[in-house]
């Protein structure tokens, strides 16, 4: 029995039929029990022929969503979809994993399980359905081997043609040997219903088809080769620039995030260092006090020598230690380095003349102004007369 004559509605039923994998799954459960839980009870058989019936049940159901074509040419045409619908998810595994393991484990148990009911289907004993289905899963995976390698060592590389041409090369002859051998274990085992005369006569109309669904396949694979090109092209322009510091653009991002950097735990670490009295240090000028001072010492005139001069004596460290009876609660001023800093300010500070100081300052004043500024008229001119 047949579906539904063949229209777009019922060649997407079909597909969708064939996604859902009822033949694998009730192939599996059916293999299991033979190879697990058949020992003989009553209660094994009439489990064992539940799964019979839901095995030749998932079959009749995908051969009544299969649309009728009238032609061989459309028989191959959907006879690739559904190949090709049936292998994504394997094949999808296969190129995000690298590896062919689980494209191929896919391929062999969707032609091994559904193969191992339908031998029991057709009268055939546990040893002749195992043999049956183990010949054709064999056949698949040596003859999907090859293909594979090769779309997984070409995959997104090169132009669009050469992949194409590649494929094509190793698929075609191994479908074509692989649809060759699965018909004749099929004629050979448990088929009392199909001659070898049969079998022949039907070799150009499979032939034909096999290479239709090949051709099938060969374009979804060039659909998929060129997103996995452009997708590769795009991260090369896109996303793979803000990041390479040997790109352009990677290194104008970096530089804008140094510019841009904060490091709250380094900030957090000055503050407390800031903040430490065991840290802290006395200084007359806060960028480098001593080597100003010390270098230009005719900068600073009489006020600032007369408040050091009276505050030095008490920061010169003594050199016997601090009494032990003082009052704990008074900071005393011991540091050595802080004591030998003032003294070099201070001997360069006495040096200091004021009208000397306040000369070089006008001076300076001068300079930064070069424009010479007119003379003021005198604010009473009878009294400047006068």
């Amino acid at each position: 029995m047949r579906g539904e004559p063949a229209s777009l509605s019922s060649v997407m039923g079909g597909l969708a039929e064939a996604a859902k994998f009822k033949a694998l799954c009730a192939g599996a459960n059916l293999a299991l029990h033979d190879a697990l839980s058949d020992d003989g009870s009553v209660q094994s058989q009439v489990r064992r022929q539940d799964l019979l019936r839901k095995a030749e049940q998932a079959r009749v159901e995908q051969e009544n969503a299969d649309p009728e074509f009238q032609s061989e040419t459309g028989r191959g045409l959907y006879s690739g979809a559904i190949s090709t619908v049936q292998q994504l998810p394997g094949m999808a595994a296969s190129l995000a994993l690298g590896n062919p393991a689980p494209a191929l484990a896919l391929g062999v148990a969707n032609t091994a399980l559904p193969a191992y009911s339908k031998y029991l289907e057709r009268g055939a004993s546990k040893t002749e359905a195992a043999t049956g289905a183990g010949l054709e899963g064999a056949l698949e995976y040596v003859t999907e081997k090859i293909p594979m390698s090769y779309v997984l060592d070409k995959f997104g590389k090169g132009k669009m043609g050469e992949f194409l041409k590649g494929y094509l090369f190793r698929e075609l002859p191994s479908e074509q040997a692989a649809t060759l051998t699965q018909d004749a274990v099929d004629t050979a085992i448990a088929n009392p219903d199909k001659t070898w005369g049969e079998y022949w006569a039907e070799r150009p109309a499979a032939a034909y088809q096999t290479a239709l669904a090949t051709a099938v396949q060969t374009g979804t694979m060039g659909v998929m080769h060129g997103g996995a090109q452009l997708a590769k092209q795009h991260y090369i322009d896109q996303i793979e620039p803000t990041y390479r510091p040997d790109t352009a653009l990677g290194r104008a991002l970096l530089q804008d995030i140094n510019d841009i950097a904060f490091n709250p735990d380094a900030t957090d670490q000055q503050a407390r260092n800031a903040l430490d009295p065991g840290r802290a240090q006395l200084t007359l000028y806060p960028y480098g006090a001593s080597s100003r001072i010390t270098d230009r010492p005719d900068d600073y005139a009489g006020p600032l020598s007369r408040a050091a001069s009276r505050i030095a004596p008490s920061l010169v460290p003594s050199s016997t230690p601090p009494d032990s009876t003082s009052d704990p609660t008074q900071p005393s001023v011991t540091a050595a380095p802080v004591s030998q800093e003032l003294q070099a300010i201070l001997s360069g500070i006495n040096q200091i003349d004021p009208a000397d100081a306040a000369a070089q300052l006008q001076q300076q004043i001068d300079a930064q102004n070069p424009e010479p500024k007119p003379d003021r008229p005198p604010a009473n001119p009878d009294w400047a007369a006068g």
